[in-house]
Protein backbone atom coordinates (compact mmCIF):
# COMPACT_ATOMS: atom_id res chain seq x y z
CA UNK A 1 0.00 0.00 0.00
CA UNK A 2 1.52 3.20 -0.56
CA UNK A 3 0.09 7.29 -1.76
CA UNK A 4 0.92 7.50 -5.39
CA UNK A 5 1.38 10.56 -7.02
CA UNK A 6 1.68 10.32 -11.61
CA UNK A 7 2.18 13.83 -13.11
CA UNK A 8 1.24 16.08 -10.82
CA UNK A 9 0.91 19.77 -11.95
CA UNK A 10 -0.09 22.78 -10.22
CA UNK A 11 0.00 26.47 -11.55
CA UNK A 12 -1.37 29.23 -9.98
CA UNK A 13 -1.38 32.85 -11.66
CA UNK A 14 0.34 31.06 -14.50
CA UNK A 15 3.43 29.76 -12.92
CA UNK A 16 4.05 26.35 -12.30
CA UNK A 17 4.51 25.63 -8.63
CA UNK A 18 4.73 21.74 -9.07
CA UNK A 19 5.42 20.37 -12.37
CA UNK A 20 5.09 16.59 -13.60
CA UNK A 21 5.73 15.27 -9.64
CA UNK A 22 5.52 11.24 -10.03
CA UNK A 23 6.53 9.60 -6.19
CA UNK A 24 5.34 6.62 -4.22
CA UNK A 25 5.32 7.25 -0.54
CA UNK A 26 5.30 3.67 0.91
CA UNK A 27 2.79 3.08 4.12
CA UNK A 28 4.35 2.46 7.46
CA UNK A 29 7.14 4.68 6.12
CA UNK A 30 8.90 8.23 7.79
CA UNK A 31 9.29 10.29 4.87
CA UNK A 32 11.21 13.51 5.38
CA UNK A 33 10.42 16.50 2.25
CA UNK A 34 13.88 19.10 2.09
CA UNK A 35 14.49 21.90 -0.30
CA UNK A 36 14.40 25.71 -0.58
CA UNK A 37 11.74 27.85 0.56
CA UNK A 38 9.41 28.68 -2.48
CA UNK A 39 10.78 24.85 -4.06
CA UNK A 40 7.16 23.44 -3.43
CA UNK A 41 6.79 21.26 -0.36
CA UNK A 42 4.25 22.63 1.59
CA UNK A 43 2.43 23.01 -1.67
CA UNK A 44 2.98 18.87 -2.54
CA UNK A 45 1.92 18.49 1.28
CA UNK A 46 -1.33 20.19 0.33
CA UNK A 47 -2.24 18.39 -2.47
CA UNK A 48 -2.00 15.16 -0.78
CA UNK A 49 -4.06 16.47 2.34
CA UNK A 50 -6.44 17.46 -0.59
CA UNK A 51 -6.62 20.57 0.43
CA UNK A 52 -5.27 21.59 -3.03
CA UNK A 53 -7.65 20.46 -6.23
CA UNK A 54 -5.51 18.95 -7.81
CA UNK A 55 -6.41 14.82 -5.92
CA UNK A 56 -7.60 13.50 -9.87
CA UNK A 57 -3.09 12.51 -9.69
CA UNK A 58 -3.12 11.32 -6.66
CA UNK A 59 -4.15 7.97 -4.50
CA UNK A 60 -3.88 6.76 -1.36
CA UNK A 61 -4.26 3.06 -0.84
CA UNK A 62 -5.84 2.50 -4.20
CA UNK A 63 -8.15 5.66 -3.47
CA UNK A 64 -8.20 8.85 -5.69
CA UNK A 65 -8.26 11.55 -3.80
CA UNK A 66 -10.40 13.53 -5.86
CA UNK A 67 -13.00 10.77 -5.26
CA UNK A 68 -12.90 10.78 -1.22
CA UNK A 69 -15.44 12.88 0.53
CA UNK A 70 -14.29 15.72 3.21
CA UNK A 71 -15.38 13.36 6.15
CA UNK A 72 -13.72 10.08 4.73
CA UNK A 73 -10.52 11.65 3.63
CA UNK A 74 -10.52 13.66 7.61
CA UNK A 75 -10.44 9.86 8.76
CA UNK A 76 -7.13 8.63 6.34
CA UNK A 77 -5.04 11.67 6.66
CA UNK A 78 -4.44 14.34 9.44
CA UNK A 79 -2.50 17.69 8.34
CA UNK A 80 -0.42 19.58 10.62
CA UNK A 81 0.08 23.59 8.87
CA UNK A 82 3.25 25.47 8.69
CA UNK A 83 1.18 28.67 10.11
CA UNK A 84 -0.95 27.59 12.82
CA UNK A 85 -3.65 30.57 13.25
CA UNK A 86 -6.82 29.62 16.05
CA UNK A 87 -9.74 31.47 15.48
CA UNK A 88 -11.74 30.47 18.38
CA UNK A 89 -10.87 30.92 22.26
CA UNK A 90 -11.30 27.18 23.71
CA UNK A 91 -9.22 26.08 26.65
CA UNK A 92 -6.34 23.46 25.05
CA UNK A 93 -8.06 19.75 25.61
CA UNK A 94 -11.34 21.29 23.83
CA UNK A 95 -9.33 22.38 20.75
CA UNK A 96 -7.49 18.71 21.19
CA UNK A 97 -10.70 17.09 21.33
CA UNK A 98 -11.51 18.71 17.98
CA UNK A 99 -9.54 16.18 16.53
CA UNK A 100 -12.38 13.81 16.53
CA UNK A 101 -14.77 15.81 14.64
CA UNK A 102 -14.64 13.31 11.38
CA UNK A 103 -15.99 10.43 14.00
CA UNK A 104 -18.99 12.87 15.87
CA UNK A 105 -21.64 10.37 16.29
CA UNK A 106 -25.44 11.47 15.18
CA UNK A 107 -25.91 13.72 17.84
CA UNK A 108 -22.96 15.09 17.24
CA UNK A 109 -21.41 14.88 20.86
CA UNK A 110 -18.11 13.57 21.46
CA UNK A 111 -18.38 10.15 23.89
CA UNK A 112 -15.86 8.79 26.25
CA UNK A 113 -13.84 7.16 23.68
CA UNK A 114 -13.09 10.08 21.93
CA UNK A 115 -11.79 11.72 25.04
CA UNK A 116 -10.11 8.81 26.21
CA UNK A 117 -7.95 8.88 22.91
CA UNK A 118 -7.70 12.72 23.30
CA UNK A 119 -6.32 12.27 27.41
CA UNK A 120 -3.97 9.55 25.43
CA UNK A 121 -2.57 12.34 23.41
CA UNK A 122 -1.76 14.72 25.40
CA UNK A 123 -0.17 12.62 27.78
CA UNK A 124 1.94 11.30 25.28
CA UNK A 125 3.42 14.77 24.20
CA UNK A 126 3.61 15.55 27.77
CA UNK A 127 0.84 18.43 27.75
CA UNK A 128 -1.01 17.76 31.33
CA UNK A 129 -0.41 20.95 32.55
CA UNK A 130 -1.65 23.18 29.46
CA UNK A 131 -5.64 21.45 29.36
CA UNK A 132 -7.30 24.36 30.81
CA UNK A 133 -5.70 26.74 28.89
CA UNK A 134 -6.85 29.33 26.42
CA UNK A 135 -5.01 28.03 23.14
CA UNK A 136 -5.16 31.95 22.08
CA UNK A 137 -2.64 32.22 25.37
CA UNK A 138 0.22 29.67 24.56
CA UNK A 139 3.75 30.31 23.09
CA UNK A 140 4.33 29.02 19.74
CA UNK A 141 6.36 26.39 20.66
CA UNK A 142 3.37 25.15 22.72
CA UNK A 143 0.82 25.71 20.26
CA UNK A 144 2.93 23.74 17.79
CA UNK A 145 2.50 20.68 20.23
CA UNK A 146 -1.11 20.98 20.74
CA UNK A 147 -1.48 20.89 17.10
CA UNK A 148 0.36 17.60 16.56
CA UNK A 149 -1.78 16.32 19.57
CA UNK A 150 -5.26 17.30 17.52
CA UNK A 151 -3.67 15.76 14.25
CA UNK A 152 -3.02 12.61 16.62
CA UNK A 153 -5.99 12.78 18.12
CA UNK A 154 -7.82 11.75 14.68
CA UNK A 155 -5.75 8.69 14.66
CA UNK A 156 -5.34 8.43 10.94
CA UNK A 157 -2.99 5.69 8.95
CA UNK A 158 -1.36 9.13 7.36
CA UNK A 159 0.21 12.14 8.91
CA UNK A 160 1.37 15.22 7.09
CA UNK A 161 3.74 17.24 8.93
CA UNK A 162 4.82 20.97 7.75
CA UNK A 163 7.80 22.22 9.18
CA UNK A 164 6.37 20.77 12.75
CA UNK A 165 9.78 21.87 14.60
CA UNK A 166 9.66 25.85 13.01
CA UNK A 167 8.89 26.77 16.38
CA UNK A 168 10.45 24.18 18.99
CA UNK A 169 13.64 25.35 21.03
CA UNK A 170 16.65 22.45 20.78
CA UNK A 171 15.04 20.20 23.43
CA UNK A 172 11.98 19.87 21.98
CA UNK A 173 13.40 19.39 18.26
CA UNK A 174 15.73 16.74 19.26
CA UNK A 175 11.95 15.05 21.38
CA UNK A 176 10.25 15.58 18.14
CA UNK A 177 12.85 13.92 16.10
CA UNK A 178 13.07 11.52 18.51
CA UNK A 179 9.23 10.65 18.87
CA UNK A 180 8.56 10.57 14.93
CA UNK A 181 9.95 6.92 14.52
CA UNK A 182 7.65 5.21 17.32
CA UNK A 183 4.72 6.66 15.72
CA UNK A 184 5.91 4.27 12.74
CA UNK A 185 6.09 1.05 14.80
CA UNK A 186 2.15 1.93 15.78
CA UNK A 187 2.00 1.65 11.83
CA UNK A 188 1.81 5.39 10.69
CA UNK A 189 2.55 6.84 7.51
CA UNK A 190 4.59 10.36 8.07
CA UNK A 191 5.65 12.54 5.18
CA UNK A 192 7.29 15.35 7.16
CA UNK A 193 8.31 18.52 5.37
CA UNK A 194 12.17 19.86 7.39
CA UNK A 195 15.04 22.39 7.35
CA UNK A 196 16.30 20.20 10.45
CA UNK A 197 18.84 18.24 7.98
CA UNK A 198 20.74 18.02 10.93
CA UNK A 199 18.22 16.34 13.48
CA UNK A 200 17.84 13.36 11.15
CA UNK A 201 19.16 9.88 11.45
CA UNK A 202 21.68 8.59 8.34
CA UNK A 203 18.76 6.17 7.38
CA UNK A 204 15.98 8.58 7.28
CA UNK A 205 14.38 8.68 3.89
CA UNK A 206 14.62 11.72 2.08
CA UNK A 207 12.63 13.25 -0.68
CA UNK A 208 14.38 16.72 -2.05
CA UNK A 209 12.31 19.23 -3.80
CA UNK A 210 14.02 21.84 -6.47
CA UNK A 211 11.79 24.27 -8.35
CA UNK A 212 8.28 22.06 -7.89
CA UNK A 213 10.12 19.08 -8.76
CA UNK A 214 11.45 16.25 -7.34
CA UNK A 215 15.13 15.80 -7.87
CA UNK A 216 16.60 13.72 -5.14
CA UNK A 217 15.04 10.32 -3.52
CA UNK A 218 16.68 7.85 -0.69
CA UNK A 219 18.45 6.94 2.40
CA UNK A 220 20.25 9.80 3.15
CA UNK A 221 23.44 7.84 4.51
CA UNK A 222 26.77 9.17 3.61
CA UNK A 223 25.01 11.45 0.37
CA UNK A 224 24.87 14.84 2.49
CA UNK A 225 27.23 16.44 -0.22
CA UNK A 226 25.22 14.95 -2.65
CA UNK A 227 21.75 16.17 -1.29
CA UNK A 228 22.84 20.02 -0.87
CA UNK A 229 24.56 20.14 -4.12
CA UNK A 230 21.00 18.68 -6.42
CA UNK A 231 18.68 19.93 -3.90
CA UNK A 232 20.03 23.15 -2.11
CA UNK A 233 22.63 24.13 -5.06
CA UNK A 234 25.44 24.09 -2.70
CA UNK A 235 28.94 22.73 -2.88
CA UNK A 236 29.08 20.74 0.29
Amino acid sequence: MSIDINGLQLMRNGRYILRDVSAVFDMGKLHFCVGRNGSGKSSLLKCIAGIEKEGENISIMGNLIATLSAKVRAQKIAFVSQMQSVPVEVPVFEYILMGRFPYLNWLGNFDTVDKAIAQKYIALLNLETLVTQNVQTLSGGELQKVCIARALTQETPILLLDEPAQSLDPFNKKWLYDFLPTLIQHGKTIICITHDIEYLPENAMLWGVANGQIVWQGEMGKNRADIWEKVFGIKY
